[in-house]
C-alpha cells in the first residue's frame, strides 16, 4: 500500500497519479443493472446489507472508482471512503483486475483480506472496529468470527504502529 498525505489536495494528486477516474453508478450501465440486482437481492434475509447498494455502495473495478450518486465530488464529499477505494485500485493494478476481481467473487477468505487491507483506513480515521466488522460479516459476507477480525485488525495496526 503506498504512503500518502491526508490533505483533499494530495489525495487528488494520488487519484490523477494512478489514472484514477470517478463516476457515478449510473453513469455506467453494467453498474446500474448490478446495482438493481444487489438491491434485489437485498430482500432475502442473507442479503440485507445490499438493500442499501444505491446509495451507500462504492466499486472499484480497475482504475475507475464508482460511487452513490448523490455524491458529485467524492474526493470532498468523503476522503476516507476515497482512500479505501484507493487501495483496491493499488491492490488490483499490482496484481491484474481480472484475477483480482475473480478471486475477489470466489472466495470470501480473499474478500475479507482485501477488505481488510481497505478497511484499516477507515479504523485509522476513527471508525470503530466492531462497526467495520459488522459490516465485513453483514455486507461482504465473511464468515470469520469477530473475534478472529478484531485480532486480525489489532494485529496489523500494532504492526504499523511498530513500523513507524
Amino acid at each position: 500500500m503506498a504512503s500518502f498525505g491526508y490533505g483533499i489536495a494530495s489525495l487528488r494528486d494520488h487519484a490523477e497519479s494512478l489514472g484514477v477516474r470517478f463516476c457515478r453508478h449510473s453513469d455506467s450501465c453494467g453498474i446500474t443493472i448490478f446495482g438493481w440486482c444487489a438491491e434485489q437481492l437485498g430482500r432475502l434475509r442473507w442479503c440485507r446489507g445490499w438493500r442499501r447498494w444505491r446509495t451507500t455502495f462504492w466499486i472499484t473495478i480497475g482504475r475507475t472508482i464508482y460511487h452513490p450518486d448523490v455524491i458529485v465530488d467524492a474526493v470532498t464529499a468523503s476522503p476516507v471512503q476515497v482512500r479505501h477505494e484507493l487501495v483496491h485500485v493499488e491492490r488490483q493494478l499490482a496484481t491484474g483486475v481480472l484475477w483480482w476481481l475473480s478471486r475477489y467473487v470466489i472466495s470470501w477468505r480473499f474478500r475479507f483480506r482485501e477488505e481488510a487491507l481497505a478497511y484499516l483506513i477507515d479504523i485509522r480515521a476513527g471508525t470503530p472496529m466492531l462497526h467495520v466488522i459488522r459490516r465485513l460479516q453483514t455486507d461482504y459476507r465473511i464468515r470469520h468470527t469477530t473475534k478472529m477480525m478484531s485480532e486480525w485488525f489489532a494485529d496489523h495496526l500494532a504492526r504499523e504502529d511498530d513500523s513507524r
